[in-house]
């Protein structure tokens, strides 16, 4: 991928809650009150994940202190899930009758952003990437090349996805997730919406600089992967050594973690360690929220006690963030203090 600078200027993101699986045998984002960001049509109209993308992406304009950005783009794995089941369903009950267009024109991948720059009169550049378990990442070097050319100044980037219950069940049975109860040695699923206001320029809200990425797609070994990733950190002149903290998206996966083993063990014995699908769970876009994590702790020097996994370093200065999906599409975020 390109290896831009781009300094991140303001996050809106909504997680879900650890008591949110409980309830729905999933990780379900905590709904903010909606009444507090749109007006009732609005909110009686919307899907869900729409809703949570624009009040998620007006969290992350007001923490940037920016009205309207120059170009709006998101990653998304699977779209608005709730609606495509909505006017699927309404299909097989009125058969061949008259159906409603609205649950279809939000069922659409596209509508997220769609959506977003409607609200706010955003007529630059918008684009959609559903890349599977790479989307966000994509999105990701879009914002690199139009940053890189100079075509615009200040980027709103996202990620949104949603784990309406029938799909979770569907997933199930399949077994590509868990529910809460299961023994069986695959992660729980989980959904997330997170905004980032990515610039050219740092300010006096910017929380951290992502200084480089990169993606591996399909299957890697564990030799492989130490490869790409010593090279990938030589390009930053940087070692081993000098990644204080590590962020990972291990899921309690028993096919796939032990990449995140050796990676934890093997190249950063010495760094401070994060984690966090424990709290948002599986999903395609989850590496967002590693992002998010990362930038957090930067600014902020300090996390919550639920994402420290070993020991948490006073004065973090550079970051990496890993992740894959089910032992594919890796990806890796180098993120540092500024």
């Amino acid at each position: 991928m390109l290896n831009k600078t781009l300094y991140i200027n303001g996050i809106g993101s909504i997680n879900a809650s650890p008591s949110t699986t409980t309830v729905s045998n999933h990780h379900r984002c905590v709904d903010p009150d909606y009444k507090k960001y749109l007006d009732a049509t609005a909110s009686r109209r919307l899907g869900r994940l729409i809703k949570m993308a624009l009040i998620a992406s007006k969290e992350c304009l007001k923490n940037a202190e920016i009205s309207v950005p120059d170009a709006i783009i998101t990653g998304t794995g699977l779209g608005c899930l709730a609606d495509t089941e909505k006017f699927l369903n309404n299909m097989l009950e009125n058969e061949t009758g008259v159906h409603s267009p609205t649950s279809f024109i939000q069922s659409t991948h596209n509508t997220i952003s769609g959506q977003i720059a409607i609200m706010l009169q955003c007529k630059g550049y918008n684009n959609t990437y559903s890349h599977r378990s790479l989307s966000f990442e994509r999105a990701l070097e879009d914002v690199q090349l139009l940053l890189a050319e100079g075509d615009a100044e200040n980027v709103l980037l996202g990620s949104a996805d949603e784990m309406p219950n029938n799909t979770h069940q569907i997933t199930q049975k399949i077994g590509l997730f868990r529910s809460l109860n299961s023994k069986k040695n695959t992660p729980i699923a989980g959904e997330g919406v997170h905004y980032f206001l990515c610039s050219n320029s740092q300010t006096g809200k910017t929380l951290a600089k992502l200084i480089g990425t990169e993606t591996i797609q399909g299957e890697t070994s564990n030799e492989d992967l130490k490869e790409i990733i010593l090279h990938f950190l030589s390009k930053h002149q940087l070692d081993l050594s000098e990644i204080d903290t590590l962020v990972l998206g291990a899921n309690e996966d028993a096919k796939t973690d032990n990449h995140y083993a050796f990676v934890m063990d093997q190249l950063f014995p010495a760094s401070s360690l994060l984690h966090f699908k424990h709290h948002t769970g599986e999903y395609f876009t989850a590496s967002a929220f590693g992002l998010v994590l990362a930038c957090q702790f930067l600014k902020d020097k300090v996390v919550p006690e639920q994402f420290i996994l070993k020991k948490q370093i006073q004065a973090p200065r550079t970051v990496l963030v890993y992740n894959h999906f089910k032992g594919v599409n890796h990806s890796l975020f180098l993120v540092q203090h500024v």
